[in-house]
Order: C-alpha cells, then sequence, then structure tokens
C-alpha cells in the first residue's frame, strides 16, 4: 500500500470523504476503469479541513501478437495455447 496524501494538514483527522465515489475512511481501494483523479477531503473534530488529491494513471492492456497465420503440423492431434500460470 502506497500512502499518496501525506500533505494533508488537518492533524487527527477524525473523517475523510473521497470524490469520485463518495467513499470515506482514511484509506479506501479503488479500481478506476480509466485515469481518475481522487480528491480527499480530512476534517477533524474542531472542524479544521485539508483537501489532497492524487491521479490514479490506467494503461490500457498489452495486445498479444503470435505473429502471421500459419499451418502447424504436428506429430499428436491436439495442441493446446494458452498462458502459463
Amino acid at each position: 500500500m502506497q500512502r499518496f496524501f501525506d500533505d494533508i494538514e488537518c492533524i487527527r483527522a477524525s473523517t475523510y470523504t473521497w470524490q469520485p465515489g463518495g467513499l470515506t475512511g482514511s484509506s479506501v481501494v479503488v479500481s478506476p476503469s480509466g485515469t481518475t483523479t481522487y480528491t480527499v477531503t480530512g476534517t477533524s473534530a474542531a472542524g479544521c479541513t485539508s483537501v489532497s488529491d492524487v491521479t490514479i494513471v490506467v494503461h490500457p492492456l498489452p495486445t498479444a501478437n503470435a505473429g502471421a497465420d500459419g499451418t502447424t503440423t504436428c506429430s499428436t492431434p491436439t495442441m493446446v495455447i494458452g498462458t502459463a500460470r
């Protein structure tokens, strides 16, 4: 887990609100489908508020390319092609 919000100045914030999503808590788990900027607002019991944000960049998955289509001749009648597990 990485901490992104070290610059929140409200010491001992008692509540945290995250946008987008309306999530609450000092630590949240998100799974954005694309690049998203999250903003967290920390509020102390005394009403002090501080805001910080982080942008999570989501890169597209790579595309597998096994080369040009071709004919494969094997001594066995079946072949299994897949990914290593």
